[in-house]
């Protein structure tokens, strides 16, 4: 009787489905594969780091005494010549390529007043490319050297290829001051064809302007904006045609303009604005 009923119960068990049980881990981790892995992985890594510090070393060891075989110089060049730039590379680069200094070389050139900006690069294994950049000049400063374009007073004796330039005068530390007035000029003046030969300015700020290297222009302290506006207008009306015969036009005056003439007469003028 208890036989029938157990297998009765397992006849039921099949009826009703499957009980699920859990399934052993049939997983295994591959622990010989990593194993396997890391060694290659050793081995590798020595291999790539070992031998390019090694080949590297002696590569850099090969350069410690290589000189310099090869110079390039680049730049457009007017006021000083390759030749210039050439001779201080010559008495400068005493090291080897490794050793050799860019900055203190380049300071080097650069003292030389006419180069506005330099920049020295190495190119492996064994050359230089130097980049020079000229200044550019707008005026001769005396016969002491020259304003360039930025407005910075730039003091040198090689001036002969500029020396057609204007000149401005005037005491050093109001160089700023009289290079703007000078440009200020320049404007109002070109548009009536005229130009500025020299611009004088005294330690009184007083201002005595040569035109076309023709005659001058004597302008008080003050105001010197509206009375080379009251000269232009009494140029223009009066005394353009007689341009060659002006020695001086004096502004100094509160009102009206007098002009000197070079057969010794002076007429007193005044401006008729509308």
């Amino acid at each position: 009787m208890p036989r029938k009923k157990i297998e009765n119960k397992k006849i039921n068990a099949k009826k009703q489905g499957a009980v699920r049980k859990t399934a052993p881990n049939s997983y295994r981790r591959p622990w010989g594969r990593y194993f396997l892995g890391l060694i290659l992985v050793a081995v590798t890594s020595y291999g790539v780091i070992q031998i390019p510090w090694h080949v590297g070393y002696e590569y850099i060891a090969s350069l410690k005494n290589r000189p310099i075989q090869h110079v390039s110089v680049e730049g457009e060049f007017f006021y000083i010549s390759k030749n210039d730039i050439q001779k201080i590379l010559s008495e400068k680069l005493i090291n080897d390529f490794v050793d050799l200094k860019i900055k203190d070389l380049q300071a080097e050139i650069k003292d030389n007043p006419w180069i506005e900006s330099v920049s020295v690069r190495r190119v492996w294994p064994n050359s230089l490319v130097v980049k020079v950049k000229e200044q550019q000049p707008i005026a001769l400063w005396g016969d002491e050297g020259f304003i360039n374009r930025f407005g910075e007073l730039i003091i040198s004796d090689n001036l002969l290829k500029i020396s057609h330039f204007p000149k401005l005068f005037g005491e050093r530390e109001s160089s700023n001051l009289i290079v703007k007035q000078y440009l200020e000029l320049t404007k109002m003046l070109v548009v009536h064809e005229l130009s500025i030969t020299e611009l004088t300015i005294d330690s009184a700020r007083s201002m005595r302007i040569k035109i076309d290297d023709s005659f001058d222009v004597l302008v008080g302290k003050n105001h010197f904006v509206d009375k080379i506006d009251s000269f232009l207008l009494v140029y223009s009306e009066q005394l353009k045609a007689n341009k060659n015969e002006i020695l001086t036009v004096d502004l100094r005056y509160s009102h009206g303009v007098a002009v000197s003439w070079r057969k010794n007469t002076t007429h007193m003028l005044t401006s008729q604005r509308d």
